[in-house]
């Protein structure tokens, strides 16, 4: 597999068995909390609700005050399940697709009300709305009710409840891009077991986690850390650019380092995150172009070689989704060395490029980061391209410069961490 846009990373360790008396222990503490604090405050309030029988409890329904405080909730709802939608849906693809300024301010936001006590918020919408506020004296001279009206039961409602919508669709937005299992040997010993065939169950998208591709991270003597990736179809690939800016950022979160250095199955590369953005960046060498305008089967392209073999073909449109009908046949063509990684490329400005892609062993992705990689350097050669290249893939979009004094390319793109667990592996 030769990388993707990692927008999305799902890091997992090797399930572990405690013994049977620990396992129940904490089964029983965690049932006895949820009996105290959530059955038994339930139980207690249908109890009294229905203390004197149904009948009493459906002649209250019809008193003013029940009626009056069941239109309350329902124009609290439907004041703030609205405003709630939009705002999160809005946010949720703001954070999820885009890089900006304030974008962790904005996160910072929508997780806020899970952090200040709904006691705390209402104490400060009374200093803000109260009759002693700061705005008091001036909604008391326009008849401006707040405070203990519907306008303050709907913000306590709406700040309570806002980051729910917004934080169920962000993980849902950043699997738009190709994802990774990553196996951390930093926080475990990575287990010794058939790896190949890890990658394979773990990966599957109907009995496993789902993704495309097992990452295996762990310490190294000469680097920072090790990196082995394994395709979703349990074969071993010697590189992938945008697994390798996972490892960069997860390693970095672990040492506290912006400077990495990482050992892969194709050498030592660099990485680099930038702390004001959070964007990683890594140095994939120099890519070796090992024919040019080479003609397979009705299309010409240049095999290049990042870690890992791809063919670039560039054409004038890509609305017919190439990859799809050519992609396998050019993958496993005879007239290649191996299998190869195809990607047919469209040139829409000097400094932009868009591509879609096929990746040995993985099949039609949503991104590719060495053949980001690889497209460019075909792109340049052809004097179609001149650095720096926005790449944009089915999945997201990534940025390529090159080091003058070297000429090495570097990959640059954001990353993302969806969930962390455990894996429960039945062989």
């Amino acid at each position: 597999m030769s990388g993707a846009n990692s927008r999305t990373i799902r890091r997992a360790q090797a399930g572990t068995t405690e013994a049977p008396w620990v396992r129940y222990t904490l089964i029983t503490l965690a049932l006895a909390f949820m009996l105290l604090f959530l059955v038994l405050p339930l139980a207690a309030v249908f109890a009294e609700a229905l203390r004197k029988g149904f009948g009493a409890y459906l002649e209250g329904l019809r008193e003013p005050d029940a009626w009056s405080a069941i239109k309350l909730t329902l124009i609290t709802a439907l004041i703030a399940v609205p405003l709630n939608l939009v705002f999160g849906v809005a946010a949720a693809w703001c954070i999820a697709k885009y890089e900006f300024k304030g974008k962790a301010f904005l996160t910072t936001l929508v997780d806020l009300p899970f952090s200040v006590s709904p006691v705390v918020a209402g104490l400060v919408y009374v200093l803000m709305f109260g009759a002693q506020g700061w705005l008091g004296p001036w909604l008391a001279a326009n008849d401006i009710k707040i405070i203990f009206a519907v306008p303050g039961i709907v913000l306590a409602t709406i700040f309570v409840t806002f980051p729910f919508i917004a934080r169920e669709l962000i993980p849902l937005m950043q699997a738009q891009g190709n994802d990774f299992v990553v196996l951390n040997g930093f926080e475990s010993a990575v287990p010794t077991v058939a790896m190949c065939q890890l990658a394979k169950d773990i990966c599957d998208r109907n009995f496993g986690v789902g993704a495309d591709g097992l990452v295996i991270m762990s310490p190294a003597e000469n680097a920072n850390a090790r990196m082995i990736i394994y395709n979703s179809d349990g074969t071993r690939a010697a590189m992938c650019g945008s697994a390798l800016r996972c490892v960069a950022m997860l390693t970095s979160r672990i040492l506290g380092q912006n400077e990495l250095s990482i050992q892969t199955d194709s050498g030592l590369k660099m990485g680099r995150i930038d702390p004001s953005t959070e964007r990683v960046s890594v140095n994939l060498g120099l890519p070796r172009l090992m024919e040019e305008s080479k003609c397979v089967a009705g299309f010409c392209g240049d095999l290049v070689d990042v870690g890992n073999l791809h063919f670039v073909v560039y054409r004038d449109q890509l609305d017919d989704d190439p990859q799809f009908k050519y992609g396998s046949m050019l993958e496993h063509h005879p007239d290649f060395p191996a299998t190869v990684n195809v990607h047919f490329a469209r040139r829409i400005t000097q400094n932009e490029v868009q591509i879609k892609i096929w990746e040995n062993a993985c099949g039609a992705t949503l991104a590719c980061g060495t053949g980001a990689v690889a497209s460019v350097c075909s792109g340049i050669r052809q004097a179609l391209l001149d650095t720096p290249v926005t790449v944009n893939m089915p999945g997201g979009s990534v940025e390529i410069s090159v080091l003058t004094a070297t000429g090495e390319f570097l990959l640059d793109g954001p990353v993302e961490l969806v969930f962390s667990g455990q894996y429960q592996w039945k062989t």
